[in-house]
């Protein structure tokens, strides 16, 4: 059924709602509760497959360079069959779990490139988060997207998605299995929050000084034979001792 803001439903029974997931996840159900993006696959949506050609263009969205993987790459259209298939599969028995992180625009673009970020949050945060919620080996035992959209007012947003491919996440009776709850809690938001806090003002105090450091290597490198594996000088007059 249809509330003001969500579209519910009621799922009968275990195999109701797998049918329903892989619909939602694959392409056959709306991915957002938004009427303009009914109708979508979640990977098709994550590529930006519902926003127009004039919103992509304005904003520097390039559909094979949003939704990115855990390996830092990103996902190509020749890639989408497979990755439906594959998580089809994962589905039978896990679930896919859903987030989105949004940030000031103008205070990322002041400290750090978007596109740095988002390789970080794919490759290092997620690891991070995942292990603080109780997921063993994330890495070898979980998949997940990221993707970029930037197509609101000082807003960059990243849809995240993540699903187990194997039983992997610790209970309190020390077994593992498929996590059941689909949401984080309070505490897993607040330590990604503080992951994603910490990398934009680590990035602001290191940035300027790692700069200068490689002015710093390029202007030396100007005084030494690039061919010389020894790195002898080419003309010792152009040293400088004080």
């Amino acid at each position: 059924r249809k509330t003001d803001k969500w579209y519910v439903i009621n799922c009968k029974d275990k195999n109701h709602y797998r049918k329903e997931l892989k619909k939602y996840v694959l392409g056959f159900f709306d991915y957002s509760r938004d009427e303009d993006k009914a109708h979508t696959s979640m990977f098709d949506y994550f590529m930006g497959g519902k926003k127009e050609e004039n919103v992509l263009k304005r904003n520097k969205m390039v559909r094979e360079e949003m939704a990115m993987l855990k390996d830092g790459s990103f996902i190509k259209d020749d890639m989408v069959d497979k990755m439906r298939n594959d998580w089809s599969n994962y589905l039978e028995d896990s679930n896919c779990q859903l987030a989105v992180l949004s940030l000031y625009q103008d205070y990322v673009d002041e400290n750090m490139d978007i596109k740095d970020l988002q390789k970080e949050v794919s490759m290092v945060l997620l690891p991070k988060l995942f292990k603080y919620c109780g997921y063993e080996n994330p890495k070898e035992n979980l998949e997940w997207i990221v993707s970029l959209h930037n197509d609101r007012e000082n807003n960059y947003h990243f849809h995240i998605a993540w699903v187990e491919k194997n039983k992997s996440y610790r209970y309190k009776n020390n077994k593992l299995g498929f996590r059941r709850q689909l949401k984080l809690s309070d505490e897993e938001n607040n330590f990604f929050k503080r992951q994603i806090s910490l990398t934009i003002e680590r990035n602001k105090l290191y940035r300027p000084a790692l700069i200068k450091i490689n002015e710093s290597l390029e202007h030396l490198q100007k005084y030494f034979n690039p061919k010389d594996q020894n790195f002898t000088l080419k003309n010792i007059s152009n040293l400088n001792l004080e």
